[in-house]
């Protein structure tokens, strides 16, 4: 299975999320600290079923964020697979909705089932 990140580059982007519901709360888009990046949240008027497909309104109105780079094997390199990041929030939660793409979804290795 490739990776283009590693975990600690996730958590990064999970505390990066975190931040982004108070500024989304504010309808402001929230910018990396480099600047290279920014990311809006949409707020949801209707709930939003946790079940791993993105099928509610707001996942196609939210403006994803892609472009993503590799941090291994090649740092600052374009990623090799297109994923998109799309941020929703309510008065309760904030949701994260990750599509990632492969051109080849056969080599995928699935160590739990």
């Amino acid at each position: 299975m490739r990776r283009d990140t590693p975990s600690s580059l996730w958590f990064g982007l999970l505390l990066f999320c975190l931040a982004a519901r108070a500024i989304a709360a504010a309808e402001m888009p929230l910018q990396s600290p480099d600047g290279r990046r920014t990311v809006g949240a949409v707020e949801t008027q209707t709930p939003i079923t946790v079940d791993g497909s993105l099928d509610e309104d707001v996942w196609r109105t939210a403006e994803p964020a892609a472009g993503f780079l590799q941090a291994e094997p090649h740092e600052g390199q374009p990623a090799t697979e297109l994923t998109e990041v799309r941020l929703a929030f309510d008065r309760d939660a904030l949701y994260i909705g990750v599509i990632c793409h492969d051109t080849d979804p056969a080599g995928i290795i699935v160590n739990d089932i």
